[in-house]
């Protein structure tokens, strides 16, 4: 099993280190500000795409995306770079072979562009065969609940039709038992309305749907309070954990048609419980006696084809949203993979909706406060340059922001987690999160990581590198982020 951390996915980590390897070693080192026409095209355009993909990668890495989605993307980007990889050195290769003195690749802006541009290349293919395959996925699982639902209705439509007529007949022949007949049709009739409203909602909805970051404790409570007493036994929550995860509304009918299934099984209770991991959600629904949704591991449903209907509506459903469903004798047990709450971006399989673009701009808002300070105070922007090989002004400010946007999702994910997510809500608590993430950012990343990044390129520094100025650039910069991206958020 490969390593998870919980809540990163491991691709997207891997996607952003290949963009910033590209963009590090090729792209900064073949950089030149003479004139700004060559430095805007042969220069600022590749690196700003270059730091642009790498922090993608951390936005797939923390966002609320699926694995699937992630691991797809970041495989086309790692094909896109391998395949333009091949060809530079193919094209290497014949020219060396074809008596060439001189490699035909002078120019090492021209490499790093072909690859860049492959890798790019690479993650635009890799998402829209995501979503390709989510509607593809989208259609078959209509096409299943379809032909389940026809099953259902045909089974209890039918019977009810039949129990109807029937009865209507003998009300046409004899009023000897007038009034058993009538209740015996008005029950039929019932039994037609109730599937037919059990079957609402099972079918439908647009192929892009976007699916979000749900609670399920809350949908839990939400389906035991719409039950009737006479709906069934009653329904007993031992443990509800707060957990999430990224489904859409059908989610809802998956719980809801969970429960009608064991709150008609003949027990006298029904014990629900939802724990979670760091990589599951278990909702563990225990009975007092033995259900007929048993009889549903085996595929035989002419037992109960109510309580059929109801499990493999659950199965097909949980399937769909990552999980898996394990019928027992005495309990049913549903697992889904735990999303990040409040994520990043909520996607729609990977197309990021407003919070994506608020932190961001929030992002670029700190960055730009943080840099006006150190530009007029101190004038050490070149310096976050040179971490690339290019020590001005322009560099500086384009490294500088990137940095602002990678930290400020890290910010943004610290803050999403369960621990957190309750105490840094609002402009001001999330200002006052932002201010002690800055203090920890120079603590950490300006006083002892980029002294040695700066060593390691030749600059001598002293280690660790703190400085009063700093700490208040990073404090204004942390503010600033925080506030800025509650506000936007509101």
């Amino acid at each position: 099993m490969r390593p998870q951390i919980p809540g990163v996915r491991l691709s997207g980590i891997a996607l952003a280190l290949l963009g910033f390897a590209i963009t590090r070693a090729l792209v900064a080192e073949a950089i030149t500000v003479e004139a700004v026409v060559p430095f805007l095209v042969g220069g600022a355009v590749p690196l700003v795409v270059g730091l642009g993909l790498t922090a993608f990668g951390v936005v797939l890495a923390v966002g609320a995306y699926t694995r699937e989605y992630v691991d797809t993307v970041a495989r086309w980007g790692f094909l896109g770079a391998l395949g333009m990889l091949l060809i530079v050195g193919i094209t290497a290769l014949g020219t060396m072979l074809g008596g060439a003195t001189s490699p035909p690749f002078e120019s090492g802006a021209f490499v790093a562009n072909v690859l860049l541009g492959g890798t790019v290349g690479g993650v635009i293919i890799g998402h829209r065969s995501a979503i390709n395959a989510h509607q593809r996925r989208e259609l078959e699982l209509r096409a299943a609940l379809g032909s389940l639902l026809n099953g259902q209705l045909r089974h209890e439509v039918l019977n009810a039709v039949t129990i109807i007529s029937g009865y209507t007949t003998l009300l046409g022949q004899s009023t000897d038992d007038a009034d058993f007949a009538v209740e015996t049709i008005r029950d039929a009739a019932d039994r037609i309305d109730r599937t037919v409203e059990s079957s609402r909602g099972v079918v439908g909805g647009q192929l892009d749907d976007e699916p979000t970051v749900l609670r399920v404790d809350e949908l839990l409570r939400e389906e035991r309070a719409k039950r009737e007493p006479s709906d069934g036994n009653e329904i007993v929550f031992d443990r509800l954990d707060r957990s999430y995860v990224l489904a859409d509304q059908r989610l809802r009918l998956a719980i809801r048609k969970l429960l009608e299934t064991e709150s008609e099984s003949g027990t006298l209770a029904v014990e629900v419980d939802a724990t979670t991991t760091d990589e599951w959600i278990e909702i563990r629904v225990d009975r007092n006696a033995p259900s007929e949704a048993t009889s549903t591991e085996t595929g035989s449903d002419e037992e109960s084809p109510t309580t059929a209907f109801a499990i493999r509506t659950v199965r097909l459903l949980v399937d769909h949203f990552g999980g898996e469903v394990h019928v027992g004798e005495a309990s049913t047990v549903v697992r889904l993979p735990q999303a990040v709450p409040g994520g990043v971006a909520a996607t729609r399989d990977g197309v990021p909706i407003e919070n994506a673009s608020r932190l961001g701009a929030a992002s670029l808002l700190a960055g730009v406060a943080m840099g006006l300070l150190y530009q007029f105070v101190t004038g050490e922007i070149p310096v976050i340059g040179a971490l690339y090989g290019v020590g001005t002004v322009p560099v500086g400010w384009i490294t500088h922001l990137f940095h602002s946007v990678v930290f400020g999702l890290l910010f943004a994910a610290i803050c999403s987690r369960p621990a957190v997510s309750g105490r840094a809500s609002g402009p001001i608590r999330e200002s006052f999160a932002g201010a002690a993430w800055g203090g920890l950012l120079w603590l950490v990343a300006a006083g002892v990581i980029m002294p040695l990044w700066l060593r390691f390129v030749g600059i001598d520094v002293p280690l660790p590198n703190l400085s009063i100025v700093g700490l208040v650039a990073h404090v204004l910069w942390g503010v600033v982020l925080g506030g800025s991206y509650a506000a936007l958020k509101r």
